[in-house]
């Protein structure tokens, strides 16, 4: 629910990878400096939750929960909330 597809991860040369699914429509950071609205802020903060509650019941930790890894399909609010597609990436 709501989090980013990942299609492969690992370590070459030392260095920490993951390969995901390209999600176009910026973050939530993004988006709170072009004016979101708290009520559209709450909803998102539902998905968050939602999709941090299924991970954690597969005992998966983000670590790292902040608005540049909160990702829309589309920079239009409209299309993303209709769309139910606040994605939530999770490495």
């Amino acid at each position: 629910p709501n989090i980013v597809k990942i299609f492969n991860y690992g370590v070459l040369d030392g260095i920490g990878y993951h390969i995901m699914e390209y999600i176009s429509g910026g973050d939530l950071h993004e988006q709170l400096k072009a004016g979101l609205h708290s009520r559209e802020v709450i909803e998102v903060i539902k998905d968050v939750a939602n999709a941090l509650d299924y991970v954690h019941s597969r005992n998966v930790i983000h670590g790292d929960v902040k608005p540049e890894n909160i990702l829309f399909i589309s920079s239009d609010w409209e299309v993303s909330y209709n769309a139910k597609k606040v994605i939530f990436r999770y490495f």
